[in-house]
């Protein structure tokens, strides 16, 4: 399910979905989208990732994301 779909949210590019994997192009680390903690009426202008594997979440800004695709953990 994409996170538009299930926020309702039309302006989100399509490859942003819950537990897609992305590169944070501001840290350089890999993680994978969480469902938003919370609901709002406005699209979200960031996305709540977490390691692959586990640990600490963070939030990163959707314009910084891009899809991770076959690309090595760093």
């Amino acid at each position: 399910m994409t996170v538009e779909a299930a926020a309702g949210w039309s302006s989100l590019p399509d490859w942003l979905t819950v537990r897609a994997l992305v590169i944070d192009t501001g840290t350089g680390r890999r993680g994978e989208v969480q469902p938003w903690p919370y609901y709002s009426e406005k699209p979200p202008t960031s996305a709540w990732l977490r390691p692959e594997g586990g640990g600490k979440e963070w939030t990163a800004p959707i314009d910084g994301l891009r899809p991770a695709r076959g690309q090595p953990a760093a």
